[in-house]
């Protein structure tokens, strides 16, 4: 009886040592107090070059007026989504492009960026950072159910990104009238 009793006992406690463990190798596998959503490279001048984060860890000077903090609801929505069976598929993206103009970063208690994501909806496609995972697009071959997936969760990013008050529009030049837009107010 005392060796199941302590069998239990052992086991209950490792449990929570486990649950942790597995949080943390999911993304962005650092500690982050709170998410931002930005609108940038209106221009269209980052492809290939998508980091809204400069490697001195400052915004992209494309960025565009404020970023919008995301509540709970809307980080775990991200979350979920790059943590799902389809992010690579996601990550590789559905098209040959990839010309981001929405960006998410993840900020410490310091207000220093720890991670971040760049999505491209006309691309259909995301990146993050930090990643382990670096597309090929030989590996892009997505089946007729992950192209379903990875077009529902780019919706639920739309959702997002809209609910923040940022536009998601259907083209490049539609992001460039934009700029000029955002030039006028300047």
């Amino acid at each position: 009886m005392k060796k199941h009793l302590i069998v239990i006992i052992i086991t209950l406690i490792g449990i929570p040592f486990i649950g942790n463990a597995q949080t943390k190798s999911k993304w962005p596998g650092v500690e982050y107090a709170y998410a931002t959503g930005y609108l940038y490279n209106l221009e269209g001048r980052l492809a290939g070059n998508h980091a809204i984060i400069k490697r001195d860890t400052t915004l992209d000077e494309t960025v565009v007026g404020k970023g919008v903090v995301l509540n709970e609801k809307q980080i775990k929505t991200v979350l979920d989504i790059v943590n799902g069976k389809n992010s690579k598929a996601l990550q590789d993206g559905l098209s040959s492009c990839f010309i981001p103009h929405h960006g998410i970063v993840f900020y410490d208690e310091k207000d220093q960026p720890v991670a971040y994501i760049t999505i491209c909806f006309y691309c259909e496609g995301i990146r993050i950072h930090p990643t382990s995972y670096y597309s090929t697009r030989e590996s892009a071959k997505v089946s007729p159910r992950q192209e379903k997936m990875v077009k529902h969760n780019l919706e639920q990013l739309t959702h997002i990104i809209k609910d923040l008050g940022h536009p998601v529009l259907n083209s490049p030049y539609e992001y460039q009238r934009l700029r000029h837009k955002y030039r006028s107010n300047e």
